[in-house]
């Protein structure tokens, strides 16, 4: 090995290892099943998938839910009009579907 390029290789294989690492660390959820707590101290059932830095959520019933940012409640969300995230309807999740829901797409 040529030692100019030692230093060059070092930041390569830290670079590496730091990539890697965050593979390893992550706490990934796949369909898990969790209760959050809505602010009013009820607990609603939920399904999780994704890990620390991105989750989707869903009902038991497949639907998504998202917390609504004013009002902190579970509820039910649609995709934004551009189709780039999920927007709360406004319409709260309380552990149960509501029937004459369309289901979401995945």
């Amino acid at each position: 090995m040529n030692s100019k390029n030692w230093p060059g290789s070092l930041n390569t294989l830290g670079f590496l290892l730091f990539i890697f690492s965050q593979q390893i660390i992550s706490a990934p959820h796949n369909e898990e099943k969790f209760e959050l707590r809505q602010p009013d101290g009820s607990l609603v059932p939920v399904r999780v998938w994704g890990d620390e830095f991105y989750q989707d959520v869903e009902c038991l019933e497949e639907f998504t839910l998202i917390r609504d940012p004013q009002t902190n409640w579970i509820c039910y969300a649609e995709l934004s009009p551009d189709g780039n995230e999920y927007v709360s309807t406004g319409v709260i999740y309380h552990g149960k579907s509501t029937a004459s829901r369309e289901q979401p797409s995945r």
